[in-house]
């Protein structure tokens, strides 16, 4: 969020949170990627595209194909690029991602590709064929694997840095 006000604001013009007119931090959040449907819907996509119907079809298994072709970028789930190109500094995945532990793999390939720190919220498909329990505790140990780069949180909060400012 880009401040314009300068209510609430000291003397440097700095709010009582430290952020100074036209700071910003981009975050890109996202939710309901429901990846663990992709094999099927492409499969389906294709089935129409061999029958010969619909330019829009076509389209789409184009641009799959770009993505599939764009270093880096995670094979499964939507198109990154834009998010690449605003250059984000952190991404907030609101639940319903993949299954299971695999939310969190593709947590840290998006955050690889995006070159930011993921943050992972479980929805309900996540924990789809899971012991609630012991999947919070996979979830856990997934991203604690990840170097930093993707973080779990459940029940939990976290204190983030930006550019060398953080709370």
């Amino acid at each position: 969020m880009t401040t314009t006000s300068d209510e609430g604001r000291g003397d440097d013009g700095a709010s009582e949170s430290g952020v100074t007119p036209g700071d910003t931090v981009r975050v890109g959040i996202m939710s309901d990627l429901h990846v663990e449907f992709e094999t099927d819907y492409w499969r389906r996509l294709e089935r129409v595209a061999q029958r010969g119907d619909a330019s829009r079809v076509a389209d789409a298994l184009r641009r799959r194909a770009e993505l599939l072709g764009e270093p880096g970028h995670p094979q499964q789930g939507p198109d990154l690029r834009d998010l690449k190109a605003s250059r984000v500094d952190l991404l907030l995945l609101a639940g319903d991602i993949h299954l299971g532990p695999e939310a969190v793999a593709y947590a840290e390939a998006a955050a690889r590709y995006l070159d930011c720190r993921a943050f992972l919220c479980a929805g309900n498909h996540e924990a789809y064929g899971f012991d609630l329990p012991t999947l919070i505790q996979d979830l856990r140990r997934a991203a604690a694997r990840t170097a930093g780069r993707a973080a779990f949180l459940e029940r939990d909060r976290v204190d983030i840095e930006v550019r060398g400012r953080g709370g």
